[in-house]
């Protein structure tokens, strides 16, 4: 993530690889006196945002291990992964859960 602030008309340049939620425009159309506030405001937003996308990776992945464990073979690709299959996105829900919850850890101390 980089961030670029002007002064004057507080423009700010979000270079990721994510798309800009509403949220992040609405603080950057809300002009304050305290530019610092602001920015801590932006960097906020932003590091929700990418917290969500965090989330969503792990719940696509939870589903797609969970579809394919259905016992019913007929039902969306209940059965057609294999083990490989399985054990990656078994793997993937777990690390980003694990990455989840120690980032959660760390925002309370």
């Amino acid at each position: 993530m980089f961030l670029v602030y002007a002064e004057e008309n507080i423009l700010v340049h979000i270079l990721v690889n994510l798309p800009v939620s509403s949220e992040v425009l609405v603080v950057l159309n809300y002009r304050e006196e305290n530019t610092s506030s602001t920015k801590t405001s932006i960097v906020h937003c932003v590091q929700k945002e990418i917290d969500e996308y965090w989330n969503l990776l792990k719940n696509v992945s939870d589903f797609l291990l969970a579809v394919n464990l259905l016992p019913w073979k007929g039902i969306l690709w209940a059965g057609k992964f294999g083990p490989g299959k399985n054990a990656v996105f078994g793997t993937i829900s777990s690390l980003v859960g694990l990455h989840l919850l120690i980032k959660a850890q760390h925002k309370g101390k």
